[in-house]
């Protein structure tokens, strides 16, 4: 018996052997939000684990007897799981559609064609909010331009501008906070400037609510789209029209001035680690054991 509970039926020790199970054999391979992900939403929200396991299993049949409806349904379901939880949409549909494994913080893109006030024409923008502290500029990219590249037929295509173009200009970033930096711009004649970035707290614009995200099937691929999606605060956002973002340069600003100069990832929530994985593991499970009123002695 551990702190009155039959060690063999401890519902957080099962939790904790299944994460280890599934963790260790890659463990040094693994990144941090991973490990962390695996370990929050199974062992400290275990009913969120299974909630997300269950509608894995499902959706392929759901999507096989009528995909809207199981992208409709699915909306339904990620959005009450992100009111009650916290829980970012894309985490958990990149968990269903088994596109990644489940990670503690997620991320948010949406496009909008539209004139931000600085640009010399009207720009198509890419909205992108991150929240995991541990990410760099070469993730952030790397998320990006997938997303760019395999996103829905309805979200059109990008602008006609030559992004080659940009190449021969020093594409400088605007980077803001709460409490008002100072603005530098690219040299003329860019037509806009780099990628923006903005650190963003508790208190967020009103479309921040998950009744303004939902999912859709892309009929050319069957894919299922998350669009806008929602990412608690606090986060980092950035704007930046990819069709004119040579490649490397929002990796560039980001290590540069978000994680560098900045150090805005330090503001997120899970700080920055330079923690080894297998550390990391064991850490989870320590703390897990103990707070669950088992010793190390009676782990298995």
């Amino acid at each position: 018996m551990v702190g009155g509970t039959n060690k063999s039926t401890n519902p957080v020790l099962a939790q904790v052997r299944s994460c280890v199970k599934r963790l260790a054999p890659t463990v040094e391979n693994e990144p941090l939000g991973r490990i962390d992900g695996e370990f929050y939403w199974r062992c400290c929200h275990p009913n969120v684990g299974r909630r997300l396991d269950d509608l894995r299993s499902a959706l392929p049949r759901s999507l096989a007897r009528d995909p809207n409806a199981a992208a409709h349904q699915l909306t339904r379901e990620l959005n009450d799981l992100y009111q009650k939880y916290q829980l970012s949409q894309s985490t958990a549909l990149d968990y269903i559609t088994g596109r990644s494994e489940l990670t503690l913080r997620g991320w948010s893109i949406y496009r909008s064609l539209e004139d931000d006030g600085y640009a010399m024409f009207p720009a198509d923008l890419l909205w992108v909010k991150i929240g995991d502290p541990n990410w760099t500029g070469e993730r952030v990219e790397q998320v990006v331009r997938e997303w760019w590249v395999e996103r829905p037929w309805w979200l059109g295509g990008a602008n006609n501008w030559d992004s080659s173009s940009l190449e021969a200009f020093a594409v400088a970033p605007y980077v803001d906070s709460l409490g008002g930096e100072t603005a530098r711009w690219s040299p003329a004649p860019c037509i806009s400037p780099g990628p923006r970035f903005e650190l963003r707290g508790e208190e967020t614009p009103q479309y921040e609510h998950p009744a303004n995200s939902w999912i859709e099937v892309d009929p050319a691929t069957g894919r299922l789209h998350l669009i806008r999606g929602n990412v608690a605060p606090p986060f980092i956002e950035m704007t930046v029209d990819i069709a004119l973002s040579p490649h490397g340069h929002i990796a560039e600003v980001y290590n540069r001035q978000v994680c560098g100069a900045r150090k805005w990832t330090n503001q997120l929530a899970g700080l920055p680690t330079r923690q080894k994985p297998r550390t990391a593991l064991r850490t989870w499970v320590i703390a897990l054991l103990i707070g669950s009123g088992m010793s190390l002695s009676e782990w298995p």
